[in-house]
């Protein structure tokens, strides 16, 4: 999936036309809104990859993405970043879908987290007594 289709979900999430006719500040903030999250999600998509023996490209981090790249995560994380994106683009203007949107988010990133396998590792001993 490309940061363009993310972009284009995130907007249908928020009832925008999708078509091109929507606001060029929405455009403008979406390459660093993208980075952002996949900064944020890096290390659990390298938890995930590793659990499932996947050896893809890992997640990049940077100031900004290029709309036409693919996202760089794995595919389980495209709709918690479909709503990350949505809800930062109307941060400043809608904060009650805003906060929604976010807690969907979370929601899904837990979810994936929650169904990761854990590992068992010997508990360490930090009291000097």
């Amino acid at each position: 999936m490309t940061h363009m289709s993310v972009f284009t979900q995130a907007l249908a999430l928020l009832g925008e036309d999708t078509s091109g006719n929507y606001s060029a500040d929405y455009l403008a903030r979406a390459p660093f809104l993208l980075a952002t999250v996949t900064s944020e999600l890096a290390e659990s998509d390298a938890l995930y990859r590793a659990a499932h023996g996947d050896s893809g490209r890992t997640a990049e981090t940077g100031g900004t993405v290029d709309m036409n790249d693919e996202l760089g995560l794995s595919d389980i994380f495209s709709p918690a970043v479909v709503y990350y994106l949505a809800s930062m683009l109307v941060f400043d203007t809608d904060e009650k879908k805003s906060d929604t949107l976010y807690d969907k988010f979370c929601d899904i990133c837990a979810k994936i987290e929650s169904r990761l396998p854990f590992t068992a590792e010997k508990t360490a001993q930090r009291y000097p007594f």
